[in-house]
């Protein structure tokens, strides 16, 4: 069993309920927010970097811009509907790699939707509140 940041059990949890009928992906997902527990230390998302800069460089050379647009997850933008805080959102994979990114020389490559998503993520639906456990249940 792996303890986050927070002292709380999240390797054995498969969906957690939160407020209003959220319900979230935990597990295994919630390691990759903690830097100690292996899931995605930032050796790993080092290697990103470079493979970032290694799609930037010729793209550019042939004067195409490169952009890299993270997929956050919603454990990330809708921490605000956790019961229980069991990860730390600063230490989001999307968060940890734009911050390498950011000392790149290709950080202009970096298309930062975080941040939008966060402050819009009151205004509209931007991602399901429930999860389906399968495609049946998804399309109906």
């Amino acid at each position: 069993m792996l303890h986050g940041r927070f002292g709380k059990a999240i390797y054995e949890r498969r969906r957690l309920r939160g407020q209003d009928g959220w319900l979230f992906l935990t597990g295994l997902l919630a390691t990759l927010y903690d830097r100690n527990a292996g899931g995605l230390p930032d050796a790993k998302l080092g290697e990103w970097v470079k493979l970032i800069e290694t799609r930037a460089k010729p793209l550019e050379r042939m004067g195409n811009q490169y952009v890299h647009m993270p997929g956050p997850e919603k454990l990330t933008i809708y921490d605000n509907k956790l019961r229980e805080q069991i990860v730390d959102r600063r230490l989001s994979p999307a968060l940890r790699l734009g911050e390498l990114v950011r000392h790149s020389p290709y950080a202009h490559v970096w298309l930062d939707i975080v941040q939008p998503l966060r402050a819009a993520r009151d205004q509209r639906p931007l991602f399901r509140k429930r999860i389906h456990t399968g495609m049946r249940k998804a399309l109906s």
